[in-house]
């Protein structure tokens, strides 16, 4: 039998970029490989054309897009995404309406967080340890709620796909 320790510990010690590229070359090589990969990261979804062209394109201004256009094609998908809003990785085709909680702004520090601190002090207020640290010392401008007291948001909604959105981004970058 196989032990799989020290091929566990190697993917466990390998960076992002190397496991990808590893498992890409693997795809490639080995069928059954691709077939599971599929099989756990891919998702069959059912959209309308016209509704997918009316998310990224105002009709008026595109009379090439006929309104009455409502046959359903299926595409797949990638199965998980990640959030742009909560930045929690999420199955994109169990994705609701109340899926996601967020602040849409970043937490601040307080007044209180400036009080000890002296010239000269060398470390950073604004950052990730002191917010763990002292969690009750940041607000958030959007509902003046603290990191203690609301670390999960104060808005509900669908998770938004990141990748979609540099996407995006991306394109019309490229256009304008």
């Amino acid at each position: 039998m196989i032990d799989n320790l020290p091929l566990f510990n190697a993917i466990d010690t390998a960076s992002e970029k190397v496991l990808r590229e590893v498992f890409k070359s693997i795809c490639k090589e080995v069928p059954e490989a691709r077939i599971e990969a599929v099989k756990q990261l891919l998702v069959e979804n059912t959209t309308s054309d016209n509704d997918e062209e009316s998310n990224s394109n105002n009709d008026s201004e595109n009379p090439s897009i006929s309104k009455t256009n409502t046959s359903n094609t299926k595409m797949v998908v990638p199965r998980y995404a990640v959030c742009q809003n909560c930045e929690m990785d999420f199955e994109t085709a169990k994705n609701s309406s109340t899926a996601c909680r967020y602040h849409p702004q970043r937490s601040e520090p307080t007044e209180e967080m400036y009080v000890d601190v002296y010239e000269g002090d060398d470390f950073e207020i604004d950052s990730e340890e002191m917010r763990e640290d002292f969690p009750e010392r940041f607000e958030f401008p959007c509902c003046s709620a603290t990191l203690k007291d609301n670390p999960h948001g104060c808005e509900v909604g669908l998770h938004v796909d990141a990748s979609a959105q540099r996407d995006k981004t991306a394109k019309r970058a490229r256009f304008h």
